[in-house]
């Protein structure tokens, strides 16, 4: 039984979410509550899978564990192309990490998802399949897949559930990693075929092509065309632009999952792909990334500090916080690498649920952080225990953009009421809700707060 878990597991926690996926796109549109339910526990079937990783590896061994290695595509006889995976100590986290995340994210959607549900949480199981292959695969044809698949969910994720810029992030996110992958996806070709070259096997095995022979300048480039990819990824300093408007314009839970994996898979590429094939390039470079991360927690620092946006705040201190992961991986010493790894773990940010709050709003409100924050010390002052404010659904982006403040400060989740909200008065309010009510008004925004 162990050993088929150990030879299957890496691909079940791949495409499980995947096949629940796609049986969530068969269900009925108007099936809300089956879809919710569905889909959280296809996450927690797949975190509980993924935990018996953690106590079966052999933290001991070097090399490979939990592989499997299937021929997939044949070049003039050879398996080229293979179905590769497998997960050392550098990839055991990642992949608990995306398992753990994942769940939380979509648990944490139930309050602030009221739009194409179904579309919204199969979109959000596809992006926890194509993260989990990236930090399992080990053929580069399998990682380039997965790499540029994780990219279509969550454009979309930001596109139709996100603020009033969603468009223009999701585009400017896309546009950012799609230019730097088709630079990693030359260097893969040239590696593939510096290394036919040198043995005559066509092969896109990682730990075949580690052993190319190369050149120092020819390591250099190919170091800087993956480099740029994953220096984007992370984000870095100057690559780091796209961030800020995708993480202020993305759903929360979407935020949760930017965050807390994709922004890790920058880093991970560095220490799998460029130490790992190009350990003189990585040498040579050091400096450089070291200076640009340092300039990056600098520069991020000072500019989240003048932020009233929460969650642009959180980006920023996002690019300082890998900036620190960077400094801890490119020094190359036996303290830094584990030590930056485990900062990829434990910079992750999650979602945390507290008591309902529902937002009864004016239309053309605003609600910056300094106001949002004042007007919850307000809310709590009235209930210590938790507040609860209804909204209507005339200003989608307002309510969606205010719900995903109110959850990062801990305040609480919004639950919408429909468009007919502003015709329920306090009698009404208090008769439904079973308890008095109190209304506040504040910045032009009309609270209703249960007792």
């Amino acid at each position: 039984m162990q050993e088929f878990y150990n030879r299957s597991i890496l691909t079940v926690l791949t495409f499980l979410p995947m096949v629940a996926a796609l049986l969530i796109l068969l269900m009925p549109r108007g099936a809300v509550i089956a879809i919710r339910g569905f889909a959280l526990a296809a996450a927690l079937v797949n975190l509980a899978l993924s935990v018996p990783l953690f106590f079966l590896f052999r933290s001991a061994e070097a090399g490979m564990q939990f592989e499997l290695q299937v021929p997939w595509v044949y070049l003039s006889g050879q398996p080229a192309i293979t179905y590769h995976v497998g997960i050392d100590g550098i990839s055991l986290f990642m992949v608990l990490l995306t398992t753990f995340l994942s769940a939380i994210a979509i648990a944490g959607s139930f309050g602030g998802i009221r739009t194409r549900e179904r579309e919204y949480y199969a979109l959000m199981l596809f992006l926890e399949a194509g993260m989990a292959g990236v930090f399992v695969a080990l053929d580069l044809v399998l990682f380039y897949t997965f790499w540029e698949a994780m990219l279509i969910p969550m454009y979309f994720i930001i596109g139709v559930w996100g603020g009033q810029r969603r468009i223009y992030a999701a585009v400017k996110f896309f546009l950012y990693t799609m230019i730097g992958s088709l630079l990693m996806l030359v260097a893969i070709l040239v590696l593939v075929w510096l290394n036919y070259q040198h043995t005559g096997v066509r092969t896109f095995d990682i730990l075949q092509l580690s052993a190319v022979p190369m050149t120092r300048a020819a390591q250099n480039l190919l170091f800087l065309a993956f480099g740029l990819a994953f220096a984007i990824k992370v984000p870095m300093f100057p690559f780091h632009t796209w961030l800020p408007d995708a993480h202020v314009e993305a759903p929360t839970a979407g935020s949760v999952i930017l965050a807390g994996v994709l922004l890790k898979m920058g880093t991970y590429g560095f220490l799998r792909f460029g130490l790992y094939l190009f350990p003189e390039a990585t040498v040579y470079f050091a400096p450089l990334l070291l200076t640009l991360g340092t300039i990056g927690i600098l520069y991020a620092a000072i500019v989240a500090t003048m932020q009233k946006d929460l969650k642009r705040l959180v980006a920023y201190s996002s690019v300082a916080h890998l900036g620190f992961i960077v400094l801890g991986t490119f020094p190359l010493t036996p303290q830094g690498l584990p030590g930056g790894e485990l900062q990829l773990v434990l910079i992750a940010r999650a979602l945390v649920q507290q008591p309902e709050i529902l937002l009864l709003d004016e239309p053309g409100s605003h609600l910056d952080l300094g106001n949002l924050s004042q007007l919850i010390k307000i809310l709590r002052a009235q209930n210590e225990s938790g507040v609860t404010v209804l909204f209507s659904t005339h200003d989608p982006t307002f309510a969606a953009r205010l719900a995903d403040d109110l959850v990062l400060m801990q305040a609480g989740r919004l639950i919408d009421h429909g468009p007919n909200s502003k015709m329920l008065t306090e009698e009404k309010l208090s008769g439904l809700y079973n308890t008095p009510v109190t209304t506040i008004t504040q910045d032009g925004l009309k609270f209703v707060t249960l007792a």
